[in-house]
C-alpha cells in the first residue's frame, strides 16, 4: 500500500472538511451580576433599529432588530411574556448597510424592506420585496430602470434621478398624503429642508404594487432644521417655508444627520413627525395641523414626551413605534443612531403606552430594554477561553474597547466569568468586572484584547493584553502549574513591541523550537506580525522591530482588509489537528478567515482554507476564541464583535493549542536571603526596579523600590507564611521568587 498517497488523501479530506465546517449556535447559561441572561449570546446593541412583523406566518409577530453597527440582523420570538433570541428568523435576510425599514408597500400583508444603497459611493435607497417560503419570510430585490438598481424619482421637468438619502439619516417611509401607498420624506443634500417624494402608484392606476416617486415638495411641512438649536423653525402659514428659498444667497449647507419617523398621535388620519438631530440628545414631536393635500407642522414639543421623562440619549437618538410588549397598544422606543461614539450600553429607552391605541400616552419604563437580557460590553467584545481557577473547567475572560463616557473617554476593562457548570454542561457567572485591574490604565489607553499562554515556560499560563496604541501588557502568572491564576504586576509596554494600533496578541510555538512565539494582529493593513522567540541565549526573548529578522511583519502574506479599505483588524488564533496547523483570524468585515501554516518558510504566502469559515456572521471587527467547553473533544467557538457582544457556536473540529515545552529566560530568578527569614530580607539586583510582595492567594501586600546592587527591606510586619516576590526592573526585566516568613 502507498502510505504516502493515503496520507495525502487523508490530509486533503481533513482540509476539505475544515473548509466545509458547519456551526450550530449554542445557548450556554450566563449570569451577569446574579441575573440570568436569556439572550446572552445574541451579540449586543449599539445602534439598534426595531420592527415588529410576521416572519414565520404565525399569529404572534416576531421582533426584528437591525444594528447599523456591524450591519447585523437579530430576530426575537415571544415566549411566556419575554423576547427570546432565535437566529433562524433572519438567516435568509439580505446583507444590508446603515438602516433597514420594513413596510408593506404592495399591500399583500407581507413586509417589504427598504434600506440604504449597496452601490459604493451612492447615497440612495434599495428595496426588497418580501415573500413567504417554507414558513419563513424571505426577500428578493426590486428592480428599477437604472444601472444601480436603486429608487429613482421624476423631477418637474420629466427627468429621472436617483433619490438622495444619506447613510447617516433615517428617512420617514409611510403614507404621508393619505392615498394608501408609501411615500418617502428625507432631508435634502444641504441638510436643513425636508423633501417629500410622493408615490404615484395609486394615482397611476397600479394600486400599491409599484414604486413611482415624484419630488412633490422641497420644503415638506414648511420646516427648517438649522442644526444650531433643538428648536425647529416652523412656517407661519400652510404652504410657506420657514427658510426662504427666494433669497439670493445659496442655501446654507449644515451638517448631515437627522432621524425621522411618522406616527399619528391623535387619530385624525394625519401623521405627526418625530425628528432628532446628530448634534443633540432629544427627540422632537412636530404636530401636523395641515391636511392630506398640504402637510403643515404647526406646533412642536422640543423635548418629547413632555408629560414624562423626555428622551435624553447621547447622542443622536432614533424613534420607533411598535407594540413592544404585545398588549395591543403601540409603544415608543428610542435608541442611538450613531455608527461610532454613541451610548453603547443601557441604550434602549422603552416608553409603554398607558393610554389607548388611538390616543397614546407614553411613559418611561426602563432605559435598557432588551439590552438587559444579553451580554453587552459596550463597544468591542474580545473573548478568551482559559481555566482561571484551575478547577478543570474552561472559564471565559472578555475584554472590550470600552463603555461610552460623556467626556469621550473609554471605560475599558477585562471581565472574568467563572465556569460553574460541569464538564459536560458549562455555565458562566460573572465574578469580576475589572479582572486584573486594567481599568487603572484607562487614562492612558483602552481596547483590551486578552490572550493566555505559558510565555515563560514554567508550566502555568501568563497573560498578554493588546490595546489601542498597538503595544502589549504582560503579567506573569506566579501561581505555578495546577494552581488558580495569580498574577504579578503589569509590564507595559512589554518589550517595546508596537504594531501601530489595536494590537491583538496570540501566543503559539510557531517554529516548533519549544519556545512560545508571538503573533500580533493590528488595525491597519490587516497584516499579522510574527515575533519569534529568540530563546535562552537572548537577553530578551523578542526583538521589538517586527520587520527585523527573524520577525516577519506580514506573516503568511495575510491581509484581512476588504480591497480598497485601510483597516483590517486582524486578530489571530493558532490551532493544530491531524491535518496540520491552522491560523484562524477575525477581520474588520466580520468574516472568519482560516489559513494553513506550513512547517517551514513562514515568509511565504499561506494557503487560505476559507475566507468565510463556517459562513457564520455575527457583525464586524470579530475576535475569536476556541476551547472545548462541554468535554466532547470538539472545539466550541466564541466570536466577539464590534457591537460589544458575543456569539457562541459548536464546531466539528477536533484540535488543540500550539504550545511550547521549554522554559524561557524572560523571567529571571530572584535571589533573596535569608530565606526563610524573620525581620530583614536582602536582595542583589543588576538594575533598579519595583518590588511587589504577594500572599499565596495573589493579593498584593506591599511594594518597595529597590536600587541596583544590594538592597534590603523590613518584613517584620508580615505574618508568618509563604509569599511570592516579583521585581520589574526599569528596563522591563522580570525577576521572581518565593520567600517564607518564619
Amino acid at each position: 500500500m502507498n502510505y504516502r498517497y493515503l496520507s495525502a488523501i487523508l490530509l486533503t479530506f481533513v482540509v476539505l472538511n475544515l473548509r466545509a465546517q458547519s456551526f450550530s449556535e449554542l445557548n450556554v447559561p450566563v449570569k451577569f451580576k446574579e441575573t440570568l441572561l436569556p439572550n446572552a449570546w445574541c451579540g449586543g446593541f449599539n445602534s439598534p433599529q426595531f420592527s415588529l412583523m410576521q416572519v414565520t406566518g404565525d399569529t404572534v409577530p416576531e421582533l426584528i432588530v437591525f444594528d447599523k453597527v456591524g450591519h447585523y440582523f437579530m430576530g426575537f420570538e415571544r415566549n411566556e411574556g419575554s423576547w427570546l433570541y432565535n437566529p433562524d428568523l433572519t438567516n435568509s435576510f439580505p446583507p444590508l448597510r446603515e438602516w433597514a425599514i420594513f413596510r408593506d408597500y404592495n399591500g399583500d400583508d407581507i413586509m417589504d424592506l427598504f434600506s440604504f444603497s449597496d452601490a459604493p459611493g451612492i447615497s440612495s435607497v434599495a428595496v426588497y420585496k418580501g415573500f413567504m417560503q417554507e414558513g419563513l419570510l424571505r426577500f428578493e430585490r426590486v428592480a428599477f430602470p437604472n444601472s444601480y438598481n436603486l429608487v429613482q424619482y421624476t423631477r418637474s421637468n420629466g427627468n429621472t434621478q436617483l433619490m438622495y438619502v444619506t447613510n447617516i439619516d433615517y428617512p420617514a417611509i409611510d403614507d404621508l398624503d393619505c392615498d394608501g401607498d408609501l411615500d418617502i420624506a428625507t432631508f435634502n443634500a444641504a441638510g436643513g429642508l425636508l423633501e417629500l417624494y410622493t408615490n404615484l402608484s395609486v394615482e397611476s392606476g397600479f394600486g400599491r404594487d409599484t414604486l413611482l416617486f415624484r419630488l412633490s415638495d422641497d420644503c415638506w411641512g414648511g420646516i427648517y432644521e438649522s442644526g444650531a438649536s433643538e428648536v425647529i423653525d416652523l412656517a407661519s402659514v400652510a404652504g410657506d417655508c420657514a427658510y426662504s428659498l427666494n433669497k439670493e444667497e445659496a442655501l446654507e449647507f449644515r451638517h448631515t444627520g437627522s432621524s425621522l419617523n411618522a406616527f399619528d398621535m391623535n387619530n385624525d388620519g394625519l401623521k405627526e413627525l418625530f425628528i432628532s438631530d446628530v448634534s443633540f440628545n432629544n427627540v422632537s414631536l412636530l404636530w401636523n395641523g395641515g391636511d392630506c393635500e398640504e402637510t403643515w407642522f404647526t406646533e412642536q414639543v422640543v423635548f418629547f414626551p413632555e408629560d414624562d421623562t423626555p428622551v435624553q440619549l447621547p447622542s443622536f437618538p432614533s424613534s420607533f413605534f411598535l407594540d413592544a410588549d404585545l398588549d395591543g397598544r403601540t409603544d415608543f422606543l428610542a435608541a442611538p443612531n450613531l455608527s461610532l461614539g454613541g451610548k453603547d450600553f443601557d441604550n434602549v429607552w422603552f416608553y409603554r403606552n398607558q393610554g389607548s391605541e388611538d390616543f397614546p400616552d407614553f411613559r418611561l419604563q426602563q432605559e435598557n430594554w432588551l439590552v438587559e437580557t444579553m451580554l453587552d460590553f459596550g463597544t468591542g467584545g474580545h473573548p478568551a477561553l482559559v481555566d482561571v481557577d484551575a478547577d478543570g473547567l474552561t472559564d471565559l475572560v472578555v475584554g472590550n474597547m470600552g463603555f461610552y463616557q460623556e467626556d469621550f473617554q473609554r471605560d475599558s476593562r477585562l471581565f472574568y466569568f467563572r465556569n460553574t457548570g460541569t464538564e459536560a454542561s458549562p455555565a458562566f457567572v460573572l465574578v469580576d468586572d475589572d479582572f486584573l485591574g486594567l481599568s487603572f490604565y484607562n487614562g492612558l489607553t483602552f481596547n483590551f484584547v486578552p490572550a493566555f499562554g505559558d510565555l515563560d515556560g514554567d508550566g502555568d499560563l501568563d497573560v498578554l493584553v493588546g490595546e489601542e496604541n498597538g503595544n502589549l501588557f504582560y503579567a506573569e502568572n506566579l501561581a505555578g502549574a495546577g494552581h488558580p491564576m495569580s498574577f504579578g504586576s503589569w509590564v507595559y509596554p512589554f518589550g517595546n513591541i508596537d504594531v501601530g494600533n489595536s494590537s491583538a496578541p496570540c501566543m503559539a510555538d510557531i517554529n516548533r523550537d519549544g519556545y512560545m512565539d508571538l503573533l500580533v494582529g493590528e488595525r491597519n493593513n490587516g497584516n499579522i506580525n510574527y515575533f519569534q522567540n529568540l530563546g535562552e541565549d537572548a537577553e530578551f526573548p523578542f526583538h521589538s522591530n517586527q520587520s527585523m529578522a527573524p520577525n516577519i511583519e506580514k506573516f503568511g502574506g495575510i491581509d484581512t482588509r476588504i480591497p480598497g479599505y485601510i483597516n483590517g483588524f486582524s486578530a489571530p488564533l493558532v490551532f493544530e489537528n491531524a491535518a496540520g496547523r491552522f491560523l484562524l483570524t477575525g477581520t474588520d468585515n466580520g468574516k472568519l478567515e482560516l489559513y494553513s501554516i506550513p512547517d517551514m518558510n513562514f515568509a511565504s504566502t499561506f494557503s487560505i482554507v476559507s475566507d468565510y469559515w463556517g459562513e457564520v456572521f455575527t457583525g464586524t471587527r470579530t475576535k475569536v476564541a476556541l476551547g472545548d467547553l462541554n468535554g466532547d473533544g470538539k472545539l466550541e467557538l466564541v466570536i466577539g464583535n464590534y457591537r460589544g457582544g458575543l456569539g457562541l457556536f459548536g464546531t466539528n473540529w477536533e484540535g488543540k493549542l500550539v504550545t511550547a515545552t521549554r522554559k524561557n529566560s524572560f523571567v529571571l530568578p530572584l535571589n533573596v536571603f535569608p530565606n526563610p527569614g524573620t525581620e530583614l530580607l536582602m536582595f542583589e539586583l543588576p538594575e533598579s526596579g519595583l518590588l511587589e510582595v504577594f500572599d499565596i492567594k495573589g493579593r498584593r501586600i506591599m511594594t518597595h523600590t529597590l536600587s541596583a546592587g544590594k538592597s534590603r527591606i523590613s518584613v517584620k510586619d508580615l505574618r508568618k507564611g509563604t509569599y511570592l516576590l516579583q521585581v520589574v526592573s526599569d528596563r522591563g526585566k522580570v525577576f521572581s521568587g518565593k520567600f517564607v516568613r518564619l
